[in-house]
């Protein structure tokens, strides 16, 4: 199978090998060893280094839960789509919202996501994260693997008070405040590590809107500051570059990374509740990195 064809929709294409990676990284570690029995711990990592074969393994990949900061990958994806497909004044909103983006990527600045929920709105986020396959979920039966949600404005009130400070976006843009909950988990912005690493690797493959967009939504996942991963994988590798989203919220943390070093690229998506340190998240980072680094491994995949 080539990057242009893989996916991580179907389980029974999970590697043996990475299978048994994370198995171990996991219970070599008491936290995450304990969070894994308890149900509050999702982990996905897939190897697509240029020259292999592309792999991927995952640990209770449709586990649901509250998603921090990370579910406004959805909504860059939906002010992307509206850029795509919105026509006249639409065209203007990277433009006009380029700092508000980079605002909440970067910083997950609550009332600069909220401006952006709003002028993307619901209907369009959540259409766009159906097409995309980034939430699955069948009405009619009330079954699906759920995926990434966001479901209401972030900082509602200042954000109603800026639009309201600000009539001329208002009459323009036409922002949206409903708010809806998640049929799967019930939260209002959650997250399986399954469509946090999906959005990653349709990104790499040009899939998101299409390979214009992609290199966009890259642009502005570029080296997050605040990645939990950062200590961990510049440990193991100084010259490492990353692309993602990381969030932290009252006991939940969770993060999705591209990681490209000169022998390797990696997704890596990894969700833990009840936890308040990022300690387990470098402990990972580094634990992959040395992994797809190995000889053993890469002359096993290749």
């Amino acid at each position: 199978m080539n990057l242009v064809n893989f996916s991580f929709s179907d389980d029974s294409k999970q590697s043996p090998e990475l299978t048994q990676f994370l198995n171990q990284v996991v219970m070599e570690n008491p936290v995450l060893a304990s969070a894994k029995a308890d149900g509050r711990l999702g982990i996905l990592f897939a190897d697509i280094s240029e020259g292999r074969i592309p792999t991927w393994a995952a640990l209770d990949p449709d586990l649901e839960i509250y998603g921090a900061s990370v579910p406004k990958l959805g909504i860059l994806l939906g002010i992307l789509q509206h850029h795509a497909t919105g026509g006249d004044f639409r065209k203007n909103i990277l433009s006009d919202f380029e700092s508000s983006i980079t605002a909440m990527i970067k910083k997950s600045d609550n009332l600069e996501s909220g401006k952006l929920y709003a002028l993307a709105s619901f209907d369009s986020i959540h259409s766009a994260l159906s097409q995309h396959g980034l939430y699955e979920w069948e009405e009619t039966t009330g079954t699906g693997r759920g995926g990434m949600w966001c479901g209401v404005a972030y900082n509602t009130p200042a954000t109603k008070k800026w639009f309201e400070d600000n009539p001329a976006y208002s009459e323009k843009y036409r922002p949206d405040f409903a708010a809806r909950l998640s049929p799967k988990s019930g939260q209002e912005f959650s997250l399986t590590v399954r469509a946090g690493a999906s959005f990653l690797l349709k990104m790499v493959q040009g899939r998101l809107i299409d390979r214009k967009y992609s290199d966009i939504a890259k642009d502005f996942l570029r080296q997050i500051s605040t990645s939990k991963f950062a200590k961990g994988l510049l440990t193991s590798d100084p010259e490492a570059i990353w692309y993602g989203k990381t969030g932290t919220y009252n006991g939940h943390l969770a993060e999705v990374s591209l990681v490209e070093g000169c022998e390797y690229r990696f997704i890596l998506a990894v969700q833990l509740s009840n936890h308040r340190s990022n300690d387990v998240f470098e402990y990972v980072a580094q634990k992959v990195v040395n992994f797809v680094r190995s000889t053993s491994h890469i002359s096993g995949d290749s």
